[in-house]
């Protein structure tokens, strides 16, 4: 028997609490109902004297699983009711997601660069052949070549290209050459050419002054020589001709173009 310090009743040595006033008896030292001496306040004495494995106690912690540990390693885990419930480890899943979703990341990737470099590529082509499109040849043989597919295909834009800049309209004065060779074919071989001196380059921008009233300072100036053969229809009727052609061809701003207008050549010949 003990005695309550609170109201003096005494009561069996197994109470924890005073039957008349409910005082807490101290924490002594318990024989277990598996003959070990335990301390109440002790893990090893709550799974004793608890089997199913639950306990209410004053701290923090509330309401607590003392098997818990055991049923996650089996892939359970105790309801506070002492039901059990699977837990779904769905983490093996993400983790053979990861392969597809890089590959989904890898091939975006690679679509944005090529559209992009797709995009870069049609605005360089924008540029270069609009915006910046060069008129003239890059050799007097490539002006004579434009010269010689525009005659045959009465291609205006084409023999605008190759039209000096000292005209006022390019595009007027390639059709207006046109115009004068309607029906007209040329085959045309080169037999050659020569370089213009500076005496008659000179001679060539007098022309032009007086022409046009503008100052034209040639690169250099070349007198292409040609067997030209002309074929020209007309009312049903075809004709050929064949002679010997001069063009003076000439450089600015390192880009050729050929003399449209009538040119004396004779002027060239300073013997």
């Amino acid at each position: 028997m003990k005695m309550c310090q609170v109201c003096g009743s005494f009561v069996e040595d197994y109470e924890d609490y005073c039957p008349e006033c409910g005082a807490a008896f101290p924490s002594e030292q318990k024989e277990s109902s598996i003959g070990l001496t335990l301390k109440e306040n002790t893990e090893t004495y709550k799974r004793a004297t608890n089997p199913m494995g639950t306990t209410i106690s004053n701290g923090d912690e509330g309401l607590t699983s003392v098997l818990m540990d055991g049923m996650e390693e089996d892939g359970y885990y105790q309801d506070i009711d002492g039901s059990f419930s699977s837990i779904n480890y769905s983490f093996n899943n993400r983790v053979d997601d990861e392969p597809v979703k890089n590959k989904s990341k890898v091939g975006k990737y690679i679509f944005t660069v090529l559209f992009f470099a797709a995009i870069a590529f049609g605005i360089y082509m924008f540029v270069t052949n609009v915006l910046l499109k060069k008129e003239g040849a890059a050799t007097y043989q490539e002006a004579m070549q434009i010269y010689v597919d525009a005659v045959n295909n009465k291609d205006e834009e084409a023999l605008s290209t190759i039209v000096p800049p000292y005209h006022n309209s390019a595009s007027l004065t390639a059709k207006d050459y046109l115009n004068n060779l309607q029906g007209v074919t040329i085959k045309y071989v080169e037999k050659d050419v020569t370089t213009l001196s500076k005496q008659q380059k000179n001679i060539v921008m007098d022309t032009i002054k007086m022409e046009y009233g503008k100052t034209v300072v040639p690169d250099e100036a070349f007198l292409v020589t040609a067997r030209v053969k002309y074929t020209t229809e007309r009312a049903g009727s075809i004709n050929e001709n064949t002679e010997t052609v001069q063009f003076l061809v000439f450089q600015l701003d390192k880009r050729c173009y050929l003399f449209m207008d009538t040119f004396d050549i004779k002027l060239l010949d300073l013997n």
